[in-house]
């Protein structure tokens, strides 16, 4: 008897829980947005304005130094990464190397999700202010990774018709 209440305790648990996911992804689509395929594209003529990096919307603002750089692949992918080379108090370690870290975000988002706290409470910036050089990468297909050398980025599925074992194939270590 007491399993059976437990089992049906969990059902109502997952049930709370897709509920949920589900009013997040239709009341926001933009949120879920990291790696859409055009699902949410706006209505034709309609003028949507460049995305600002992720250094000027969410790291300078806070009052850190921080860098846009591109990556390009081996198979022409254009892939963003921004650093922040020093925390908000400049320490004195100027013959110290500072320790770089790369920081990856998780699926279905992009980098930015990285700044969505406060700085006292984000990692790239706690780990910057203690004197980490950080960088924040964001895999292609992401909004600040949709460039390509030769494909358009402007057909959703010419960037993202790729498989994991391709990505396997393509990259040499």
């Amino acid at each position: 008897m007491a399993l059976v209440r437990g089992f049906l305790g969990l059902a109502a648990a997952c049930r709370d829980f897709c509920v949920l996911v589900v009013f997040v992804l239709v009341v926001h689509p933009h949120r879920a947005d990291g790696f859409s395929r055009g699902f949410f594209a706006p209505s034709k003529g309609v003028v949507i304005p460049p995305v600002a990096g992720i250094c000027a919307a969410s790291v300078i603002v806070h009052g850190y130094k921080c860098q846009e750089h591109e990556v390009t692949t081996q198979d022409g992918y254009i892939l963003s990464l921004q650093r922040i080379p020093e925390g908000r108090v400049v320490r004195n370690d100027a013959g110290n190397k500072r320790q770089p870290v790369l920081i990856q975000h998780g699926v279905l988002v992009d980098g930015m999700t990285w700044f969505l706290n406060p700085p006292e409470q984000n990692l790239p910036m706690i780990l910057a202010d203690n004197g980490f050089d950080v960088w924040i990468a964001n895999t292609r297909g992401t909004r600040f990774s949709r460039r390509h050398t030769a494909l358009d980025s402007s057909i959703p599925v010419s960037l993202v018709s790729f498989t994991i074992v391709y990505l396997l194939i393509i990259i040499s270590y």
